[in-house]
């Protein structure tokens, strides 16, 4: 069936990330710490901004500590998928040209990354969406989730670009850091943006989206359907892009699959 070397594919996939235990272990602690320095570290006032993809003065006011957390989930997402989407694409190479050799099609084994990635997008945000949830009770739970998975998405799609660009695996740590540093760890927090410079900037960057998603959906009422479809057109354009690099590879080895 077409759908068997897929998921075989997803398997082998599924198998090089639980095979690496010390990741696994990071990936587990790293939110944890993170929320907790940020809950020691964090005052217990007000905090009142506005969500810049809003239309009109509407403020919210909300904890500081709450901003912070659901701030820090965000970045937390960004980092955590792009660094996993650029492992799968980087350390599972060889593998991928034994099983061109094997006769898998070339489509397969990008259905495979695709879906394995929205595996892993989903069981991170879920997961940094349940450790928030210890610190303050988003407004809706599951439209918080639905944000952090469009971060993911959207930088997991990054870190498979970078990945299929860059076959230097330091390299590839560094663009993601760079980006992701800059980008869904500082300019997207709302109360930096409602100050800086050239805030157009800040707009065209990956995370602001999938960031307002975030944000709309833990502390309002208002709707995210833009703000949703914006962020799922900048993944699909780096998803896109990183696909076609990664066939354009392996064609070589694909006999015309």
């Amino acid at each position: 069936m077409l759908t068997s070397p897929i998921l075989i594919g997803i398997q082998m996939q599924i198998r090089s990330l639980v095979r690496n235990r010390l990741s696994l272990l990071l990936l587990l602690l790293i939110p944890v710490v993170f929320f907790g320095v940020i809950d020691l570290t964090s005052a217990d006032r007000d905090l009142r901004f506005k969500i810049a993809s809003i239309s009109g003065e509407t403020y919210i006011t909300v904890a500081e500590r709450s901003h912070n957390i659901a701030f820090m989930a965000v970045a937390l997402c960004g980092f955590l998928v792009s660094f996993y989407a650029l492992s799968l694409v980087q350390k599972n190479r060889a593998s991928y040209q034994r099983l061109l050799l094997c006769g898998y099609r070339s489509l397969d084994l990008v259905l495979s990354l695709v879906a394995t990635q929205a595996i892993v997008t989903i069981l991170i945000a879920l997961y940094v969406t349940l450790l928030t949830r210890v610190f303050f009770p988003p407004e809706y739970f599951w439209g918080t989730f639905w944000g952090l998975s469009l971060t993911g998405f959207v930088y997991g799609a990054y870190g498979s670009f970078v990945g299929s660009l860059i076959e230097g695996h330091l390299e590839g740590i560094l663009m993601i850091v760079l980006l992701a540093n800059i980008d869904a760890g500082w300019l997207q927090n709302p109360v930096f943006y409602a100050g800086a410079e050239n805030q157009v900037i800040v707009r065209y960057l990956p995370a602001f989206y999938p960031s307002q998603v975030t944000m709309i959906q833990a502390f309002s009422a208002h709707s995210a359907v833009q703000q949703s479809l914006f962020s799922l057109g900048y993944g699909m354009i780096f998803i896109g892009l990183a696909l076609l690099l990664f066939r354009l590879k392996l064609r070589p080895l694909s006999m015309g699959n």
